[in-house]
């Protein structure tokens, strides 16, 4: 049998068991100075010499004054430090784009709600664990799998700062809602809707949405970008409406920033929505430029996103209407980006091979489940004509 030391009289030690009645050394001492008001701390250790060298060391730093109490750092405030480093770029890779980092802050909002005022070093597997399944039961899969990301960032953070000792979040599994099937709209939709957009204000705006564009980057085209007479947009950057602004970002994806070519129908729209916005903005007393963007209200201001989704929405009911006096089905309000799906749907029972595609929507490997090439300006034309068909 081991034999057991216990602490002398008078030492702040006591000895006391584990669970599993295993011998522990708790120290409590007073680190209180002159005049203020009395604090102790307490500590646990697995040997009597642990117990009485921390002792000894706590001592000096009280009696020389070098002495700082150690900081229950609570996951909400360690949290908080972890984004300013991303937003800075410090934290090992390049900083994230502002509408990243604000989807970073509201996912890691939804985890402070379950363990924000926990200290980090209490946390364990079962408090993640069970983080995760009361945030499934109201949220996707996407969703839960992006928080669980965040807080292992975060615990991987406190790693590395010493503040615990392990990353209790790495074997948990994320789970929640499945996603539901991506919507899109149908190839006899699209022409309903190319259709409907004739006459339109914003008819080359929709014109770039129908060609695939996301939201951001169809906001963020501007006449610099378009070269009517040889057919092609470039695709150059995202815009987002964050904190009471426009903020221009690089495309979501490395692949973003492309070369598109146009189809004949989204030229003449293109031509059209040109002339009429230089009318606008000579009524402003102003001339049109190629820093202009096109998506722009008639006083000249910025097309605002929600604006344009709710044009959208708009023209889904007009085409809706056209369809159904003709007695085909009503076109569904299926959102902006269900263009984007269609435009890959239609493309590919064309024919195209997937790499023509994904370089024309700016795709990531892993949402097209393939490796590209650099497709070939003939393959390019390809795409345009089999669209031009579609729209026309």
């Amino acid at each position: 049998m081991t034999k057991i030391t216990q602490p002398r009289e008078g030492e702040p030690i006591r000895l006391v068991c584990t669970s599993g009645g295993a011998p522990r050394y708790r120290v409590t001492l007073d680190v209180s100075r002159r005049g203020e008001k009395r604090q102790q701390v307490t500590s646990t250790h697995e040997s009597l010499t642990a117990a009485r060298k921390h002792v000894n060391e706590v001592r000096a730093k009280v009696a020389n004054g070098t002495y700082s109490a150690p900081v229950r750092t609570t996951f909400e405030d360690l949290s908080k430090d972890y984004l300013r480093r991303v937003e800075r770029g410090d934290h090992g890779r390049k900083a994230v784009r502002a509408s990243t980092l604000a989807g970073y802050r509201a996912a890691m909002a939804r985890v402070n709600e379950h363990i924000g005022k926990r200290p980090v070093a209490d946390l364990t597997y079962d408090d993640i664990t069970r983080m995760v399944d009361a945030m499934s039961a109201t949220h996707s899969q996407k969703s839960v799998a992006l928080a669980l990301t965040l807080t292992r960032s975060t615990l991987r953070f406190a790693l590395r700062e010493r503040i615990v000792p392990a990353n209790v979040a790495d074997d948990v599994s994320p789970k929640g809602k499945a996603a539901a099937d991506e919507k899109s709209y149908t190839s006899g939709q699209v022409k309903a809707l190319s259709h409907a957009a004739e006459g339109h204000r914003l008819a080359g705006v929709f014109a770039l949405i129908l060609l695939g564009l996301r939201r951001g980057e169809a906001l963020g085209v501007k006449w610099e970008d378009v070269d009517l007479t040889a057919g092609v947009l470039s695709v150059r950057r995202s815009r987002v409406w964050l904190a009471g602004g426009f903020v221009d970002n690089a495309p979501k994806t490395l692949r973003g920033e492309r070369t598109v070519t146009l189809d004949t129908v989204t030229v003449e729209r293109l031509k059209a929505k040109r002339a009429m916005h230089a009318a606008e903005r000579l009524a402003l007393g102003v001339g049109l430029t190629g820093g202009d963007v096109l998506a722009a209200n008639e006083d000249g201001t910025a097309l605002r996103p929600e604006h344009l989704t709710t044009e959208w929405r708009r023209l889904c009911a007009r085409a809706s209407e056209a369809e159904q006096e003709a007695d085909r089905p009503a076109v569904p309000y299926l959102g902006l980006h269900a263009a984007r799906h269609a435009q890959v749907k239609t493309l590919r029972a064309a024919g195209l091979p997937d790499g023509v595609i994904a370089a024309r929507l700016g795709h990531d490997e892993n949402v097209m489940r393939a490796t590209y090439g650099v497709p070939h300006a003939a393959e390019q034309a390809a795409a345009a004509e089999v669209m031009a068909r579609l729209l026309g």
